[in-house]
């Protein structure tokens, strides 16, 4: 007895294994033939131009298949829906987005998620995109095209400037219809307007501000420190309390109170640890705080940066003969490089120099990164320079490529707030063409 039922035991397993086995393959069949289904059903509705009806039918196939063919078939039937209307986007975007985490080698998708990102103008977006990928060990010479030009987009602030002085602290001091007014570096406009003149400003916000009443020397809080005598109406930059300001074509050094200490040079400098550079029967030197001389040095040029310092970053350029070479503070030559014109200094350790017509880029260890190339230029600032083509201004990053194009009259240098002066050809119906004065500011973060 016993033996007959191990044997129905037996017999029962094996039929409830079989029974399993073929539903198994039954389930599986009928998955199958759904899926094929799909495919057929949505390859023809693509076809037929129903997209979005394609769109399911790929998303139902691809629980089925997972596979990247199944993807850009679903994707050829996203793009040709939102060729013909665009509010299919955000759902376009996901679908690009997950298939770019199920398949993160896919370059393809990238380049497809960011292509669309560009024609929303989300430039960030796309940026961010780019450089996680890279990461990720996803590039393609597509892609570091894409990136250039998504990274150094930018737009206008939206003013208008006569002209303007070199910014320095946090603002513009900006010309207006022949008067000053202050500007913020994105180059919105500031509190200070409609003046006869007003300086730049120190790091500490002191200025001189010059209108109908007279010239005073204020500090950032608004306080007048002093009140000159004369008008001013150019001067630099106060500095380790002293201020070099014109009068009657020489520049004299007047302290805090608007009181003049001593000078008469040519041009004139701002103090920094004691020293200034000044300009005196056509050569340069350097002076201390008594207006004296420090040495029997004098030089043909000392160029002095925006803000009318000669000591930048340990780097001193300076010319003899008329031939610049760069020296550390204690004037003791850095290297052998030297140059017939060169550009200031403007944050960034790479100068515009000039050689035999034309301009490129050295680092004052006399390293030339940038072959002569160009018919003007100005030094890197921020990481970018301005540099000039047939008669053209646009800007280069450190690896010489342009990432704006040369379509400026002429270019400043780019500040701390990612802005930067430019001069463009503005006309007006029924007005005969003006330059201005407009300010660029980048839209994408690349830091």
């Amino acid at each position: 007895m016993m033996k007959i039922t191990r044997i129905l035991i037996v017999i029962v397993l094996a039929v409830i294994t079989a029974y399993g086995w073929v539903s198994y393959v039954g389930g599986k069949s009928s998955k199958l033939i759904e899926y094929n289904r799909n495919i057929n059903q949505a390859q023809q509705w693509y076809k037929e131009g129903l997209y979005q009806r394609a769109i399911q039918k790929y998303e139902l196939a691809i629980e089925y298949n997972n596979s990247e063919d199944n993807w850009d078939s679903m994707f050829a039937a996203y793009d040709a829906r939102f060729k013909e209307d665009d509010k299919i986007y955000t759902e376009y975007v996901d679908a690009l987005t997950e298939a770019i985490r199920i398949f993160p080698d896919n370059a393809n998708y990238v380049e497809q998620l960011v292509d669309l990102y560009i024609v929303k103008d989300q430039y960030q977006s796309a940026f961010d995109l780019i450089i996680q990928s890279e990461k990720n060990g996803v590039t393609n010479p597509n892609l570091e095209r894409q990136k250039l030009f998504c990274g150094y987009q930018y737009r206008f602030s939206g003013y208008v400037y006569q002209s303007f002085l070199p910014y320095s602290g946090d603002f513009y001091s900006v010309i207006i219809n022949d008067l000053y007014s202050s500007a913020q570096l994105n180059g919105s406009s500031g509190d200070l307007k409609d003046l006869v003149y007003l300086s730049r400003y120190n790091d500490d916000g002191v200025y001189v501000q010059t209108d109908d009443s007279g010239s005073r020397l204020i500090d950032g809080e608004g306080v007048v420190l002093g009140i000159f005598e004369d008008l001013v109406l150019e001067c630099g930059l106060f500095s380790e309390d002293l201020l070099p300001v014109l009068s009657d074509g020489s520049y004299s050094y007047f302290d805090s109170f608007a009181k003049k200490q001593f000078g008469n040079y040519e041009q004139a400098g701002s103090f920094q640890d004691g020293r200034a550079a000044v300009k005196q029967d056509g050569l340069w030197g350097i002076i201390d705080k008594s207006g004296e001389f420090v040495s029997d040095d004098r030089y043909s040029d000392i160029l002095l940066d925006r803000n009318g310092y000669y000591l930048y970053d340990g780097i001193i350029v300076a010319a003899k003969d008329n031939s610049y070479t760069f020296y550390n503070s204690e004037w003791k030559t850095i290297s052998d490089f030297s140059c017939n014109s060169i550009d200031i200094y403007s944050g960034t350790d790479i100068f515009a120099f000039e050689k035999d017509g034309k301009w490129g880029f050295v680092t004052s260890k006399g390293d030339v990164v940038i072959e002569p190339q160009y018919d003007c230029a100005k030094s890197f600032s921020n990481g970018v320079a301005a540099v000039q083509l047939v008669d053209k201004w646009g800007f280069i990053n450190e690896d010489n490529q342009v990432v704006i194009d040369f379509i400026f009259e002429d270019a400043d240098y780019f500040n701390k707030e990612d802005s930067c002066m430019v001069l463009v050809r503005e006309s007006k119906d029924g007005e005969e063409d003006k330059l201005v004065w407009k300010t660029i500011i980048w839209t994408v973060n690349r830091d």
